[in-house]
């Protein structure tokens, strides 16, 4: 909890949230976008390709799911430092606003 006597507790609620949520995310989200659009281009592709018919469309639909996979795992970690650089922005932000010790 923020302790900051120079705000008033509603602002202080509010910088907390905002930290939190930054501090608190995961990138599970960007993960999930990143799977789903993965997924959907993949298919696409696929379904766009010619085939060789001896090979049929099992081949690569079996590949799809590594692709959504490693697609998952680099939106979560993209997810992750964004999320990191906007908690670093927001406290750099409040620290602006507070008043400058004195030495």
């Amino acid at each position: 909890m923020l302790d900051l006597p120079v705000l008033t507790q509603q602002e202080t609620r509010e910088w907390e949230t905002r930290i939190n949520s930054y501090r608190d995310d995961c990138g599970c989200s960007m993960g999930a976008k990143f799977c789903l659009a993965s997924t959907v281009l993949y298919y696409l592709h696929l379904f766009f390709l010619p085939r060789d018919f001896l090979l049929g469309i099992w081949p690569g639909v079996i590949l799809g799911v590594p692709v959504a996979l490693i697609a998952a795992g680099a939106g979560k970690g993209i997810g992750l430092l964004f999320a990191r650089k906007k908690l670093q922005r927001t406290i750099n932000e409040l620290c602006d606003l507070l008043p400058a010790k004195e030495v």
